[in-house]
C-alpha cells in the first residue's frame, strides 16, 4: 500500500514472484481528470484532480486472520474519494471499492459522442501489455483501438504474465507506457432538451488478478507458446463470480436428506459456459451455454435431476432438432462462439 495515498502500490504474483504494478505511475485506482470551471455555485476549482498528489487519511476496517481491509478517505477541493483495498484468505485477487462524493462535474466534451474529458482511475502494469483482451456479451475479442468498450473485464497479456482487470464501469482508454484508464464520472448532456448533470455520488468495484501466460491462442484456439492458460473461459468465471456472487445463508448444522456435496449441473470442458437454465411456463428446463474459445468441442452436460429427454431449440424456443442425452447427460457439438439452448423434459 502507498503510505501517502492508500492506494495499491505492489502486487506480487506469489506463483511467479512477479511485480505486476508500476508504483511510479501512481498507485491503484489514481483518480485524474479536469473539472468543469464554468459552475458559477461552485467557484475556483482546481485545473486538475489527482489523487497521487492528495495525501490520504487511512485507517484498517478489518485485519484478519480471515479478511483485511485498508480504508484511505482523500478530500480535495469538491471531490472527496474514498478506497477500501480488501484480501480474503484463499482469493486469488484483491478488491477496491471505490466511493466518490463530487460536488464539481468533470470537464465536458466538445463532442458528446467523442469520450475524452471525465474523471478517470488510472492502472499502469510493470510489464508490456503486449494484447488487451475484452468482453462483451456471450463474446471475448483482442483490442487494438484506442478507446473501448468492455462488459466486465479486461485482460492485460503480456510475454510471460498478464493482469485481468475486472471493470468498475465499460469504457476504457490507453495510455502513454502501456497503462489503461477507466472512465468513473463523466457529465452528459441530453441532445433533446440541453439538461446536463453528473452523478453527485457513485461507488465502483475493481478487482485485479495476476495469471501465468502459456497456453492456446485467445482467438484461433491452437497452441501457442507465450499465450495464456488463463484464457477466455477462465476470465469469464472469474468475472461471473466477482460481480454476482452466489447468495448465501448460515443456519446450525443438521442432519438432512441431500449429500454434503451435490452439483445440479456439471460442464465440461470448461470453456463452455452456462448462461441461463431456468424452467419455463410449460414446466420443462430450458438451458443455454456458449462456446469461449476458437476451436469446435465435443461437450457434455451431466444432469444431475431425472430427465427422459432433451431437443436443441433455437433463441425463441422453436425445435431445432432431437439432442443427445445419455445416462442423465447430454453431448453436443459446439462451433466456436455459438450459442446453444436446449429444452429438457424432466421425469
Amino acid at each position: 500500500m502507498d503510505q501517502e495515498t492508500g492506494g495499491i502500490a505492489s502486487l506480487v504474483y506469489k506463483t511467479s514472484g512477479r511485480e505486476m504494478l508500476d508504483a511510479g505511475k501512481g498507485a491503484f485506482p489514481r483518480l485524474t481528470g479536469c473539472p468543469n470551471p464554468n459552475l458559477s455555485l461552485k467557484p475556483n476549482p482546481p485545473a486538475f484532480y489527482d489523487s497521487a498528489q492528495s495525501k490520504a487519511t487511512i485507517d484498517w476496517l478489518a485485519k484478519g486472520p480471515v479478511r483485511a481491509e485498508v480504508r484511505a478517505q482523500h478530500a480535495m477541493p469538491y471531490l472527496k474519494l474514498e478506497t477500501r483495498v480488501s484480501l480474503a484468505a484463499g482469493s486469488p485477487y484483491v478488491e477496491v471499492c471505490s466511493r466518490m462524493l463530487v460536488l464539481v462535474p468533470p470537464h465536458s466534451d466538445a463532442t458528446p459522442a467523442d469520450i475524452k474529458e471525465g474523471y478517470w482511475f488510472s492502472l499502469a502494469p510493470a510489464f508490456p501489455a503486449i494484447t488487451l483482451m475484452r468482453d462483451y456479451p456471450f463474446g471475448v475479442e483482442a483490442t487494438k483501438t484506442q478507446t473501448f468498450h468492455a462488459l466486465s473485464f479486461v485482460d492485460l497479456v503480456g510475454k510471460d504474465t498478464g493482469l485481468l482487470l475486472h471493470s468498475g464501469t465499460q469504457f476504457f482508454r490507453r495510455d502513454e507506457g502501456g497503462g489503461i484508464s477507466n472512465l468513473v464520472m463523466r457529465e452528459w448532456e441530453s441532445h433533446f432538451t440541453r439538461e446536463y448533470g453528473w452523478p453527485v455520488f457513485a461507488e465502483h468495484r475493481h478487482a485485479l488478478l495476476p495469471h501465468s501466460v502459456v497456453g492456446e491462442s485467445r482467438e484461433s484456439g491452437q497452441p501457442a507458446p507465450g499465450r495464456p492458460a488463463y484464457g477466455n473461459a477462465e476470465c469469464l468465471q472469474a468475472a461471473a463470480g466477482f460481480a454476482r456472487p452466489l447468495l448465501s445463508r448460515v443456519a446450525m448444522p443438521q442432519q438432512g436428506e441431500l449429500p454434503k456435496v451435490k452439483s445440479f449441473l456439471e460442464v465440461t470442458p470448461s470453456n463452455v459456459l452456462v448462461t441461463a437454465f431456468r424452467r419455463k411456463a410449460s414446466g420443462r428446463l430450458e438451458l443455454r451455454v456458449v462456446k469461449t474459445e476458437g476451436r469446435e468441442t465435443e461437450a457434455s452436460i451431466a444432469l444431475n435431476i431425472p430427465c427422459v429427454k432433451a431437443v436443441e431449440t433455437d433463441l425463441l424456443g422453436v425445435k431445432q432438432g432431437d439432442a443427445a442425452l445419455k445416462g442423465g447427460s447430454l453431448q453436443f457439438t459446439i462451433a466456436p462462439w455459438k450459442i446453444c439452448t436446449f429444452e429438457i423434459v424432466s421425469a
